[in-house]
């Protein structure tokens, strides 16, 4: 366990740590572990929700993020639609691809300001794991450049456990030791109770994902877990999850059509890469 006298650490340590600690939020392997809770950091950063101290400002980032992959990732302007790729199947279903939109504020990023590129920094923080399995070559080699400079994002102590109280999850032991675990919110924790961002009763049975006092980490990590679960169970199966209507699948989970259908995506790229998926 990392020393509890530690002010800071950086935000691939915080996971690494944390896949380990007998109170971590996610469930799986401990490499699973540790990459949905990089997920989760990485997001809470670009969010703004967890600060941290990097080389450069999320404003920085994005602006080389732009100069560099321009061209390689999906950059849409106000006003702009992204393209959908409609696949018609010999029993008559349709599959349509999408891919990780990023709005842009402008073709510009010399004018962009730190609130205009807000809903950019929300969009990757939502297709941080689809990058990592996107089959598209240059997408995952963007995520992959990315992703060395974002664990090594120093995250203090301080900072970290407020962002746990913020919401409502258990602090971890590695670093703030036992009988530190009930500090979350009480606003946080009602919220996340409310109806509006309750799991589904599948999610929530099929699905130990957090551990009762915590909010969901991820709407989309949680969806695909939660249909990992219903496969496992052969309740259903990948290729009736994927001719499914996604209005279906949408009430069934819990969540919009728009995360059903990252969520089927993902698990189409997984099963992809994955010789024993068949």
């Amino acid at each position: 366990m990392f020393p509890p006298r530690a002010k800071s650490i950086s935000l691939g340590e915080i996971a690494d740590h944390w896949a380990r600690d007998s109170i971590a939020i996610v469930s799986g392997s401990f490499f699973e572990r540790r990459r949905m809770l990089r997920h989760l950091l990485a997001g809470a950063w670009w969010t703004g929700e967890l600060p941290g101290t990097a080389p450069l400002s999320r404003l920085e980032f994005l602006r080389r993020l732009f100069h560099k992959f321009g061209s390689d990732l999906l950059f849409l302007t106000p006003g702009e639609k992204p393209p959908q790729t409609e696949r018609h199947h010999r029993d008559g279903s349709v599959t349509v691809e999408t891919r990780a939109v990023f709005r842009v504020p402008s073709r510009k990023p010399e004018h962009w300001t730190d609130n205009s590129v807000e809903p950019l920094c929300a969009d990757i923080a939502q297709a941080w794991s689809l990058l990592e399995s996107s089959r598209r070559e240059k997408e995952h080699r963007a995520w992959r450049l990315m992703e060395p400079a974002l664990r090594s994002v120093e995250i203090s102590k301080d900072n970290f456990g407020k962002w746990l109280d913020a919401c409502g999850y258990d602090r971890p032991y590695f670093w703030f030791g036992r009988g530190n675990q009930a500090r979350g919110s009480p606003t946080a924790n009602a919220l996340s109770r409310t109806p509006s961002s309750a799991p589904t009763k599948t999610a929530k049975t099929e699905v130990s994902l957090l551990r009762k006092r915590g909010r969901r980490p991820d709407v989309l990590l949680t969806t695909i877990a939660a249909m990992r679960a219903d496969i496992e169970k052969n309740d259903t199966s990948e290729e009736a999850l994927l001719a499914d209507k996604q209005e279906a699948l949408a009430s069934r989970y819990g969540v919009s059509r728009d995360t059903i259908r990252r969520a089927l995506t993902a698990l189409a790229e997984e099963r992809a890469r994955s010789p024993k998926r068949r």
